[in-house]
Formats: C-alpha cells, sequence, structure tokens
C-alpha cells in the first residue's frame, strides 16, 4: 500500500483532508447573485484548523496534537474503551491531564 501512496501522492503517508462547503451555486440554499465566492471563504476557513478525528487517547494525544490543532474524541473516552459504553470519568480525566499536558508543552515550546 505505501508504494502505491507514494506513486499517488509522492509521500508514503498523505495527509487527506475533507472540507465541509456551503450549498452551491445553483442549488437552494445558495444565494443567486452570491457567486462561488462565500463557497471558497468557507473552505478556507475550514481548512485553516487540522483536527485528528479517530484513534486519540490519553497515551497517544501528545502525539497527535504536536502535528494537528485538535482532535475529536470519542471511544477513549468510553468505558472499557467502548464506543457504546457510557463515558468513563475516570477515563476522562486522565485524557484531559494528557491533553492539558501537550498544550502546555506545546504553548511552552
Amino acid at each position: 500500500m505505501t508504494s502505491l501512496l507514494r506513486d499517488l501522492f509522492g509521500v508514503a503517508k498523505p495527509v487527506i483532508a475533507m472540507v465541509h462547503l456551503p450549498a452551491l451555486p445553483g442549488r437552494p440554499r445558495h444565494g443567486r447573485r452570491a457567486g462561488l465566492r462565500p463557497v471558497i471563504d468557507a473552505a478556507a476557513r475550514n481548512l485553516a484548523a487540522l483536527l485528528a478525528n479517530t484513534g486519540v487517547t490519553a497515551d497517544s494525544v501528545r502525539d497527535v496534537l504536536a502535528v494537528a490543532d485538535g482532535a475529536i474524541v470519542g471511544t477513549a473516552l468510553k468505558a472499557g474503551g467502548v464506543t457504546w459504553n457510557p463515558v468513563d470519568l475516570a477515563r476522562a480525566a486522565r485524557f484531559m491531564t494528557a491533553a492539558r499536558r501537550a498544550r502546555e508543552g506545546a504553548v511552552s515550546a
């Protein structure tokens, strides 16, 4: 797979981003006279931050925040690390302690 990614993107581990766009011209929620400028501006704002979207844990948050602007966290906070379980307050506290330390290290660096 690495050679395929390198052939396609020129690197072994590309970063592939998703941008959420507002309604495009011709769609009912797009202003008739607005043109593409609002869409382009929204895309630029959306790309301003890189968020890690999956797999972030208390053990990995430091490394993740070293390269990402933030993280979306869910399962790492759940009892037993199981998506469908309720939030485990001790796991959430451990995660937030690790995240705060990572952010403090980034600010002082």
